[in-house]
């Protein structure tokens, strides 16, 4: 993600790092690691600003002990080709191994605060890293593309290597043959859905403070699957996600918030339900979503988010939920409900496949303060919104 500023590499962990996409570390090259879950876990973060990039390598260890055996490398090159670059990172000043980096800043630090993201009650530790771009052959920052691979190597004795975990994107073996790097892309934030420009065609037009949303009728991923059983919906039927699974992201890199700020468990923004309308009444309007599932566990959601908006605190993609507290079958969500402040506009909205079975049948925006317009928007039989031409 692009920062406006420099980052201080002095091993403080810097809270810009809490909205910046993880990437795992999770290829295991040799030996075996101990088998409980704090024994060499891994992943890494990237920023940069017009003059550097910089890399945050965070490592969950039971016996840290950089210096003495354990070791990070990391590759640079060119996308798909062999190292251009290799660079050792342990507790002292970073070795260039191969290539001639200059102006490399490094420092190691303690693990993240608990939460941040979760760390509990973990050993490990933090490495933070500047290089100049200049120095890996890049002149215009945004979009440019280079190789890159993270590799972790663990030593509990200081004598034998014990584990080598490495990013799954790509492998380098120092003084052995250089295979392909994982591809690193340059981008200017981590926006819901940057990966794909997908947006459908269909905008429903705000009419009294309301607008109401048959989804089977918005241009849609095959993963939304149209269905006409059981009866009870409005329409032609509603969508249920049978896509995969978007919940929670492999171990340590585990939110506690139900609000996903990195993208680390959003499905690519070809796969959401894209909702767009038009707001020609502005004020403060809830979301609320006529649903259907089969279980009764708490976690029966899907995510919700704005298409183009940032991840950070202040703007979070959340969880929309429904637990059958109102009964079985076609339901208004009794959880997650979403407060909005909408000018007048177009608003672009989605829904993100969270839990298999999910069904859709209803999404309505209505203004919050007019019980009339709740009641006529909530009912079944009201009349869907038309689209704007």
């Amino acid at each position: 993600m692009r920062i406006d500023t420099s980052i201080v590499i002095d091993g403080h962990y810097d809270a810009l790092w809490d909205r910046i996409r993880i990437y795992p570390i999770e290829r295991l090259l040799s030996g075996e690691p101990d088998g409980s879950w704090n024994d060499m876990q891994g992943g890494f973060q990237i920023a940069w600003n017009e003059k550097d990039l910089f890399v945050h390598v965070l490592v969950v260890d039971e016996i840290p002990q950089l210096g003495q055996g354990d070791e990070i490398l990391i590759a640079f090159g060119s996308p798909g080709k062999g190292v251009q670059h290799l660079l050792s990172l342990t507790d002292a000043k970073p070795e260039v191994r191969h290539g001639s980096l200059q102006g490399i800043k490094s420092r190691t630090g303690p693990p993240p605060p608990s939460g941040s993201p979760r760390w509990p009650q973990s050993p490990g530790y933090t490495i933070e890293l500047s290089i100049p771009l200049e120095q890996l052959g890049i002149k215009t920052a945004n979009g440019a593309l280079f190789g890159m691979n993270v590799w972790i190597t663990d030593s509990d004795n200081g004598n034998s290597v014990e584990s080598q975990w490495e990013w799954a994107g790509g492998l380098v073996k120092p003084g052995g043959i250089q295979r392909p790097l994982g591809k690193v892309e340059l981008i200017s934030s981590y926006y819901a859905g940057s990966e794909s420009a997908f947006m459908p065609d269909q905008i429903w037009q705000e009419k009294e403070g309301m607008v109401i949303i048959e989804p089977e009728r918005i241009e849609r991923h095959s993963h939304w699957r149209l269905k006409t059983s059981p009866s009870g919906f409005t329409g032609a039927g509603y969508l249920e996600w049978q896509g995969d699974d978007w919940s929670v992201p492999p171990e340590p890199w585990v939110r506690r918030s139900n609000n996903d700020y990195s993208n680390e468990r959003q499905p690519p923004q070809e796969e959401w339900l894209i909702v767009r309308v038009f707001i020609e009444t502005p004020g403060t309007y809830l979301l609320d979503v006529r649903n259907i599932h089969k279980k009764e566990d708490g976690d029966n959601d899907t995510w919700f988010g704005r298409v183009g908006e940032p991840f950070h605190p202040g703007h979070p993609i959340s969880r929309l939920g429904d637990n059958l507290k109102d009964g079985t079958g076609f339901t208004w969500l009794d959880w997650g409900v979403r407060e909005l402040d909408l000018d007048r506009g177009v608003h672009n909205f989605f829904l993100g496949g969270r839990s298999r079975g999910f069904g859709v049948d209803r999404v309505v925006l209505y203004l919050k303060d007019d019980a009339d317009v709740a009641q006529k928007a909530l009912a079944p039989s009201t009349q869907a919104s038309e689209l704007r031409n």
